[in-house]
């Protein structure tokens, strides 16, 4: 390859990760206001808005790692929103059934202590 391609393709990537850790950043400290705001009302302290940053990139990262392990391909004639929906629903679904997998093991390690915590005294 050639030394601009390298250059180029760098480029291209680093402006992405750039816009991905900015779009994130604004989702993430806009749900990190609402929280201060919510909890300002109950007048809880409460001071999150640097993490949000932190969120955004670790996200953006991991979007671009994914894009690039896993790309989309538009070969079928779909438009890309019916294999963005269809990829979502798959994703959900493995992450619910994970999280109530996760929840049951979590809930049986619970009870068993609490019934060893009653059995012994």
């Amino acid at each position: 390859m050639k030394l601009s391609s390298i250059i180029h393709k760098l480029r291209h990537e680093i402006l992405k990760m750039w816009v991905l850790s900015f779009y994130f950043t604004v989702f993430f400290i806009a749900i990190s206001y609402f929280r201060f705001a919510i909890l300002k009302h109950a007048q809880v302290p409460y001071t999150d808005f640097g993490l949000g940053i932190v969120k955004a990139i670790v996200c953006a990262k991991f979007l671009l790692v994914s894009q690039a392990v896993y790309p989309i391909k538009l070969n079928d004639g779909k438009s890309i929103i019916l294999h963005i929906i269809g990829r979502s629903l798959l994703y959900v679904m493995l992450v619910t059934i994970h999280l109530l997998r996760l929840r049951k093991l979590l809930w049986q390690k619970f009870m068993a202590k609490v019934f060893y915590i009653r059995l012994l005294g």
